[in-house]
Formats: C-alpha cells, structure tokens, sequence
C-alpha cells in the first residue's frame, strides 16, 4: 500500500470524519500537526493535506497513516499531489 494509492473515495470520508470531529481534534486524533503550507480546499472548506491524505488511508486500506510514516509528506510531491 503507497500513499499515492488513496481513492477520491477515502479521502471523501476523511474529509466528512474531520468535519464531524473538527479541525483539532481530527488532527489531535491521528497525531497531525497543521499543515504548514499547503491545504487542500474542498467545498470552500480548508483541510490539512497531509492528514487528509494520511487518514484517506485508513478508509482505503483499513490503517490511517502516522505523520511519521515512510513515504507520506505533506509537500508537493506527496500529499499535495495525491489529492
């Protein structure tokens, strides 16, 4: 399983489960700081790319990503690019 692998699908449910829970405690949740410089919009909503990408994750293949996790970054190249 890669990051890149996430579906429009499961970062849809990411994106309903932050707006349930809120920005912090979303993050706060899955251990995610605030995106420094990149936020992905969506519905005029502002959104954490790489938690988003990380938590689309668990919904794709059953496991949310940790901020940590090889392979998973919030720059252009990683999280960014997938969503």
């Amino acid at each position: 399983m890669a990051p890149s692998e996430i579906t429009r699908a499961g970062i849809l449910w990411a994106i309903a489960e932050h707006d349930r829970l809120g920005r912090e405690a979303f993050r706060e949740t899955y251990g995610y700081r605030a995106s420094a410089a990149y936020l992905l919009e969506y519905e005029g909503k502002l959104y954490d790319s790489k938690a988003i990408a990380g938590v689309a994750q668990k919904y794709d293949f059953g496991v949310a990503l940790k901020p940590s996790s090889p392979g998973l970054s919030g720059g252009l190249k990683h999280a960014v690019a997938w969503l």
